[in-house]
């Protein structure tokens, strides 16, 4: 009887060893993982937590990817560094990102429990989107009401600008046409004006013989 609880004892220790050995896994060995939206991690020292879990962002709550794959970008000594990506609306992205697992004995173990792994992260907009409010799609909309204001205030500027020309220009129509200045009492003003309709000044006395040649009279 002795030597068959022995026995028994010995199996199931080599059966607990065995199965600890599949699941504890080396952390810095883990080269991929898989996660899943609505599935939960796995627990052996801690309660189990949800594979993918939104924490923040400015979009938050807008969508929720079904997978994500996280891949090991390398070991810096201390954590291993993750890039995860998942198949999202093309305005929309990860923000910070917090892949966790479980240490196997103890929180800093470099072992971790296999499928322990999670992730949180942050979802953000990407630069340039704005909030058009037509259930879910969204676009530039201030950058398009900006255009059109611009092209409204050069199109008054150049018709302003033509008016002062047109007025500089031609002058003021309501003066008759009259161009070149004022004229003087007697009429006269540049030639090509037009005709003058004013009277002619009288003609003074015709010059004198000595005048007329500059001589000198005794």
């Amino acid at each position: 009887m002795g030597i068959l609880v022995r026995a028994i004892l010995l199996a199931l220790w080599i059966f607990s060893i065995s199965e600890a050995a599949n699941e504890k896994v080396l952390l810095k060995d883990v080269t991929a993982l898989t996660l899943y939206k609505g599935q939960m991690t796995t627990g052996r020292r801690s309660s189990p937590v949800p594979q993918i879990r939104c924490v923040g962002g400015a979009a938050r709550g807008k969508f929720e990817p079904k997978i994500v794959q996280c891949t090991n970008q390398g070991f810096d000594g201390s954590d291993v560094q993750w890039k995860c990506t998942a198949e999202m609306p093309s305005d929309l992205e990860f923000g910070k990102i917090t892949v966790s697992c479980e240490g196997y004995n103890y929180a800093e173990d470099p072992y971790i429990l296999k499928g322990s792994c999670g992730l949180e992260y942050d979802l953000e907009y990407r630069s340039g989107a704005g909030k058009s409010g037509s259930g879910g799609s969204w676009v530039d909309t201030k950058s398009k009401d900006g255009g059109w204001l611009n092209f409204i205030a050069t199109v008054v500027v150049i018709l302003f600008v033509a008016y002062i020309l047109y007025i500089t220009c031609v002058g003021d129509p309501s003066r008759g046409g009259d161009i070149g200045g004022n004229r003087g009492p007697y009429g006269g003003g540049w030639p090509g004006s037009g005709p003058d309709t004013g009277p002619s000044p009288p003609r003074g006395p015709p010059p004198s013989y000595d005048d007329t040649f500059g001589a000198k009279t005794r």
